[in-house]
């Protein structure tokens, strides 16, 4: 599983061939858990089955997981793990379980389902995005095509929950810079990972970013960031608000991160730790939402 993780790393750090090979290799090698629903409610039994020993009985008939983009896009779910699952908010209320499978039963699925496009494995922490080729010629559909990953979802992931947060956490004069001239600021990081990563000219100019800074009182001080708009790829922030006590120097991320059904509100810690927060509040009250956050989490809260 760590070997897994890493290579997620990796891929999210360097979206080049050679990483989603390595990737794809060693998912072939682990078990994957798929969420799913039996399609006959009133089959008490396979959902007994299915909790108890993670198959499907012959003949039960299922539905996986699968997340929708607001466009009706629709991309298989799979996780690496059971705590991954489990940790992902309305999961275990929606899913009447899950089954263990292999890398190929989930590429199968994905290639023989028409409306499906991708899989996504640990969607909402990881979402690593597996495009599906659909059976060409000479493929068999149980048979792992060749994967190839969006560059721009991946610079812009990278960016969003590593390196800003990273340098907000970690260098010293980083947030000043950010308040002071962050549009140029992320536009010239942005630039120089698309050249380093995917050697591509990064799509993005300053006038795609909007900085507010808000000195809320002697003890919260918000900087708000409006990143450039992602349309309906899911887990990409559409602002981020770094909450800072200027007294004491703490500080938190928290980040409004698109989701088919709703945006969600995740809060990333110096520790590295990252909590997804629930429903993300409605735009008019996001400011208010997040400092009420912080405060809470300078009492003693989450």
């Amino acid at each position: 599983m760590a070997d897994v993780r890493k290579l997620m790393m990796d891929l999210k750090a360097n979206p080049c061939k050679e990483t989603i090979d390595n990737l794809v290799k060693e998912l072939h090698n682990i078990e994957l858990y798929l969420p799913v629903v039996v399609k006959d409610p009133e089959d008490k039994e396979s959902i007994r089955i299915i909790n108890e020993t993670h198959k499907i009985s012959e003949g039960t008939t299922i539905n996986p997981a699968v997340v929708i983009t607001q466009d009706g896009k629709k991309f298989l779910s799979a996780f690496t793990s059971t705590e991954d699952f489990e940790k992902t908010e309305g999961y275990t209320e929606t899913y009447q379980g899950y089954i263990t499978v292999d890398f190929n039963f989930c590429m199968k699925i994905s290639a023989e389902t028409e409306d499906i496009e991708a899989l996504v494995i640990n969607p909402f922490t990881e979402n690593v995005i597996l495009n599906i080729s659909k059976n060409p010629p000479g493929q068999e559909a149980n048979e792992a095509p060749a994967n190839d990953m969006d560059p721009n979802l991946q610079v812009r992931q990278h960016l969003e929950i590593r390196i800003l947060p990273y340098n907000i956490f970690n260098s010293e004069n980083f947030l000043q810079a950010l308040k002071e001239d962050g549009e140029n600021l992320l536009a010239q990081m942005y630039s120089e990972l698309y050249k380093k990563d995917t050697k591509l000219k990064s799509p993005f100019s300053p006038s795609d970013f909007d900085i507010m800074n808000l000195n809320i009182d002697e003890n919260v001080s918000i900087t708000r960031i409006t990143m450039p708009n992602p349309g309906n790829v899911p887990a990409m922030a559409k602002r981020v608000f770094i909450a800072n006590n200027p007294e004491t120097d703490e500080k938190v991320y928290y980040a409004i991160v698109t989701d088919p059904n709703n945006d969600q509100l995740f809060a990333l810690y110096k520790d590295g730790k990252s909590v997804n927060l629930g429903n993300a509040p409605e735009e008019v009250v996001e400011l208010n939402t997040v400092i009420d956050c912080f405060k809470e989490y300078m009492n003693g809260g989450k």
